[in-house]
This record gives C-alpha cells, structure tokens and sequence, in this order.
C-alpha cells in the first residue's frame, strides 16, 4: 500500500485537489472580470482532468523513460480519469451542498482525459521523460 501511494502521489495529490474544487460552495470563488468568459468553467474542468490524465499516465507508464506509450497506461488512466469524473459529478449532484452536477462538466473532463494520452507523448519529450 505504501509502495503504491509513493509511486502514484502526484495523481493522488491532484484527484484531492480536484475533489475540494469541485465540492466547494460556487460562492467562494472570487468573480474576476478577466475570466468572465462564457462557459470558463469547461475550460477549468479539461484543464484539471487533463493533468490528472498526464499524472496517471505518467505514474502506470512502464515505457516513459524511453518516450513510449503502453496500451496498458492508456487504459488504466482514461478508465480512473473517465470514472472519477463520473463519481465528482455524482457527488456534486447527491452529496456537495449548494453544487450541481453538469453532463457537459463530464463531457469537458473525459476530453481534456483523451486530450492528455493523445499530447502524451510530445508532453513526455518536452519535460525530457519527467511525465
């Protein structure tokens, strides 16, 4: 268990980071002009599920250091990416007080997950093999 939490912190990290986002009231977050663009939130949300992707990929990739891809590390992360979007907006709609789930929320998550193995690669060359 200990082994598996070292090796997979950073996505561990990161699905905690998520989860206090999305279960936090929409009233505490700041209103900045600057980001009053319409529909930001789907942006944030590819954003998010975009790097926990990365994270997860780059955790279960036995060919990282050489600039490869195992099938196995795609399915792995697209299935945990795709299903722990699924549960946060679950929560949103059964559990997070004054939240509401979103079907284009998921949708936005499972695109920026597919988005992140699609960059993989060209993401593992440009940090020279540290994703």
């Amino acid at each position: 268990m200990i082994k598996f939490i070292k090796q997979h912190i950073n996505s561990l990290m990161w699905a905690l980071i998520i989860m206090i986002l999305c279960g936090a009231p929409s009233s505490s977050f700041p209103t900045v002009r600057f980001f009053n663009i319409p529909h930001f939130d789907k942006i944030v949300h590819f954003g998010l599920y975009l790097v926990f992707t990365l994270l997860i990929l780059s955790e279960t990739n036995t060919k990282r250091r050489i600039g490869g891809l195992d099938r196995k590390a795609i399915i792995v992360s697209l299935s945990i990416a795709i299903a722990y979007g699924l549960l946060i907006e679950l929560m949103q709609l059964l559990v997070f007080e004054s939240r509401g789930a979103e079907f284009w929320d998921f949708v936005a998550n499972t695109i920026g997950a597919i988005t992140a193995v699609l960059t993989y690669r060209l993401v593992n060359r440009i940090t020279n093999q540290l994703i």
